[in-house]
Formats: structure tokens, C-alpha cells, sequence
């Protein structure tokens, strides 16, 4: 059961309970039904210190990778990968894919997933969930990077994994919100409203939360899942 935190309703914050929340496909129920091993690795973890986006992401494929190999599902993940396969761009790396299982079929992406830390950093960097500029120019934004199709390349679906280090769900579905209407009156040739998260819908336990949106490209769009963890 999740709690429904709809920001929509202009009388009420109070949260309305719904019986589930809908995964959409083998890709989310995978990367959800992992969600209390990764927290309770990074809880019961020594590590030699502290984790970083690059460190959070690599116990999760470790765990997902793990769980795939007891319980095979059809499919593994595939960390930092780089698309030589579909068309998409070959420089650029996502944070991880899942592929197929089996031999001798396609090593193409099926679902790409990118992960950010939230908050992601100060200054320039602060609303790099949404958008934002390597030192060479190119995108290095979350979301910005599946419109422009360096990530997801030819995918219907993704997912964006958030690792919310300060403030809760609520405070961030807001804020990234906030942030897409800014770009959408700034930059309306490339931003648009309705390209703003769902409802939050957040788990009892406040472990996690999902939201969902749908990111415009040229050709065509993409649905992305809006998956936080809020990690010790």
C-alpha cells in the first residue's frame, strides 16, 4: 500500500490511501521489490567512506544483479552503459540498463535507468535532476538527458532513481516541479508544463516514493518513472 501525497488538490494536503500503487512492467517491480535489501545493505555497510551517487548506484546493481541471478527474471543489469547497439548516442553513459538474459540475442537496452542525488549539489549544479551543462557543453541533466535521447534511445519507458540525502518527497516533487514550469517559461521550445511529475504516491513506511511524467522529445515521447529512496 503507498500513500497518495497529491499536490494537486487545492483544499487539502492530507495524504488519501490507495489500495497499490500500478507498476507498469518486469523493470519496476524488480527495481521496487530490492528497494529494503539496498537500504538495509547501505545501513549494515562499513564502508571506507561515505557514498557518494556513483557509490549508492553500485550497491543497488549490485543488490539487483544478485536478486536476478536467484530469481532469474529473463534479464541483467548492465552497468555504465553505453549504447552501441540501437542508434542512440555511444559517448554517453547511462547509470545502468537492463538487457536480456539469454545468449545470442541482442545486447540492447530494454530499460534505462539514471540516478541522481537529491539534493545533487550547489550553485550550477542544483537543479541537475531536471537540467544541466557538463564543462563541455554537452546535457548532463536527469530528465533532459531523455528528452534529448543520449539516454533511452528508441525506449518507450525509463526511470529516473532518486537518492534523497535532505528533505522529504514531498519537498522535492515540489521543488522539480517547480523547476520544469521555470524552464517551461524560459525555454518553451524545448520545456513544457505538462512534462511535470503525477501525483507522489509514497510507501507507509516513507522508504520510498513513485511519481511518473512524460518527457518530450523530438520524434516522439518518453514515460519515465520517478522512483526516490530516502537513504540513511
Amino acid at each position: 500500500m503507498l500513500v497518495n501525497d497529491s499536490i494537486n488538490s487545492s483544499t487539502s494536503n492530507v495524504p488519501a490511501f490507495t489500495p497499490s500503487v500500478k507498476l507498469e512492467n518486469i523493470y519496476e517491480n524488480i527495481l521496487v521489490e530490492n528497494i529494503p535489501i539496498f537500504l538495509q545493505d547501505i545501513s549494515n555497510g562499513v564502508f571506507t567512506r561515505n557514498l557518494n551517487e556513483e557509490g549508492f548506484t553500485q550497491e543497488f546493481t549490485s543488490v539487483l544483479n544478485r536478486s536476478l541471478i536467484n530469481h532469474s527474471r529473463g534479464v541483467l543489469v548492465v552497468p555504465e552503459f553505453k549504447d552501441y547497439y540501437s542508434g542512440g548516442n555511444p559517448a554517453k553513459r547511462v547509470d545502468f540498463v537492463f538487457i536480456s538474459s539469454e545468449q545470442n540475442v541482442s545486447k540492447k537496452s530494454l530499460y534505462a535507468v539514471e540516478a541522481k542525488r537529491l539534493p545533487t549539489g550547489k550553485g550550477t549544479r542544483e537543479i541537475e535532476y531536471v537540467i544541466g551543462y557538463c564543462d563541455s557543453g554537452n546535457p548532463s541533466g536527469g530528465i533532459q538527458r531523455f528528452k534529448t535521447s543520449d539516454h533511452g534511445y528508441g525506449l518507450s519507458k525509463s526511470a529516473l532513481l532518486g537518492y534523497i540525502e535532505q528533505d522529504d518527497f514531498l519537498h522535492w516533487h515540489n521543488t522539480i516541479n517547480g523547476w520544469i514550469l521555470s524552464k517551461a517559461t524560459e525555454l518553451p521550445q524545448e520545456w513544457k508544463s505538462c512534462e511535470c511529475l503525477s501525483d507522489l504516491e509514497i510507501e507507509p513506511n516513507k522508504t520510498y516514493s513513485i511519481s511518473r511524467s512524460t518527457a518530450k522529445r523530438i520524434s516522439d515521447d518518453i514515460d519515465l518513472l520517478h522512483l526516490w529512496v530516502k537513504v540513511p
